[in-house]
């Protein structure tokens, strides 16, 4: 049967190991739930993350959609708008050209109107002129024996200045006849006729000359109006040349103008689609940096979450593996102690059974009381049996 003293020390230690472990248990399983618990509130964090991160993307991308749709409507209302100006301001130039060009042909027809008008009252004025004088030039060339006879005309003889000449001639003698009494006489006839002759060859120079001036105002009057004719001619060409020059230079400014609007849309064209280009762009590349920038952002914060999570669970398994060693140390120590204790009391009894003959179950501790006397207590040592912790394992 052990002693009393060495199975209260085996049986204190297995107490305290006992302890240790369960102690150590506690707090690794404690460490593990803590730990648990916070990579499930990182786990929590990163689906938190993730999810408002998809719906900020979402939102950018939203947002470049309804930008890039509301700068094609305005680029399209733009190229409408520069389309219906131009056409506007080519209908314009056409319409302005024609309208040009109808005042000039109004303009050209009436001044050759009035060029014609003028021209032909002229010629009324200076025909009457050109008959006489080619009918006067051919009775004179035909008085002159360089020309034939003029339909018509009689000769000096028969001419109405010769036979008014004859007549006041023959009146003259008549009468002078008569008053003396011989009118039908030989004489009478013979000095009359000697008389006309006499007068035909004295006016017959005059009436050459007379037929001579007539002949000089048509020629006169052909030079003039062949003059005039000249002058007609110049100011119908330079009518015409002035008109078609006009023409000219209004349809060459309506063509350059015309050109010019062509160049100036394609230019604004171009600009436009430049714009817009340049617009777009930048909208692709302010959302593509925003998505990159919330992407980055987000991989940041789930590497401090991924971090995070694997700190914490280091910590639940460096807390749970602290504490179970501790507890296995505490348990070990414990044991080791109560080893050394049992020990110790057994070879205290074996010590005490040697030298002061009685064994170490059988003595009896003594008590002071107040008197100054020592007692000696009374011990179950049943209860410090062999089956008290048999069967205990550390």
């Amino acid at each position: 049967m052990p002693d009393p003293m060495t199975a209260i020390a085996g049986g204190g230690s297995i107490l305290n190991a006992r302890a240790a472990s369960k102690g150590a248990a506690t707090q690794a399983a404690a460490a593990r739930d803590a730990s648990a618990a916070e990579q499930r509130a990182i786990q929590q964090a990163r689906r938190d993350n993730i999810k408002q991160t998809n719906l900020g993307v979402n939102e950018l991308k939203s947002g470049r959609r309804n930008a890039l749709n509301t700068l094609q409507t305005g680029y399209q209302r733009q190229q409408r708008s520069n389309t219906t100006g131009y056409n506007q301001g080519i209908e314009s130039l056409r319409s302005g050209r024609d309208r040009s060009i109808r005042q000039i042909n109004r303009g050209e027809n009436r001044s050759i109107n009035a060029l014609q008008s003028g021209y032909e009252d002229t010629q009324n004025y200076y025909d009457p002129m050109l008959e006489r004088g080619d009918r006067a030039s051919e009775v004179y060339d035909y008085n002159l024996g360089i020309g034939d006879q003029p339909e018509g005309y009689g000769g000096y003889e028969n001419s109405a200045y010769q036979n008014y000449i004859m007549d006041q001639s023959q009146s003259a003698l008549e009468g002078s006849a008569a008053a003396r009494g011989g009118l039908f006489s030989g004489a009478t006839i013979k000095a009359a006729t000697e008389n006309a002759q006499g007068l035909s060859g004295q006016f017959y120079n005059n009436y050459l000359d007379r037929i001579g001036g007539v002949s000089d105002v048509g020629n006169a009057a052909r030079a003039a109006l062949a003059g005039y004719a000249e002058s007609f001619s110049n100011n119908m060409a330079g009518t015409r040349t002035n008109a078609a020059n006009n023409r000219a230079g209004i349809i060459t400014n309506s063509a350059n103008n015309i050109s010019g609007a062509r160049i100036d849309r394609g230019v604004s064209r171009g600009n436009i689609a430049a714009n817009n280009a340049s617009n777009r762009a930048g909208v692709y590349t302010g959302t593509s940096g925003a998505i990159a920038n919330t992407r980055i952002g987000q991989g940041n914060a789930l590497g401090g979450l991924s971090l995070a999570g694997g700190d914490a669970a280091a910590t639940g398994i460096i807390g749970a593996a602290n504490a179970s060693a501790a507890g296995g140390v505490g348990a070990a120590n414990a044991i080791n102690s109560g080893i050394g204790n049992a020990l110790g009391a057994y070879q205290y009894g074996q010590y005490a059974d040697a030298n002061f003959g009685a064994p170490l179950n059988a003595m009896q501790p003594r008590t002071y009381g107040t008197g100054g006397g020592y007692s000696q207590p009374s011990y179950n040592p049943q209860t410090f049996g062999s089956n008290a912790y048999s069967g205990w394992q550390p």
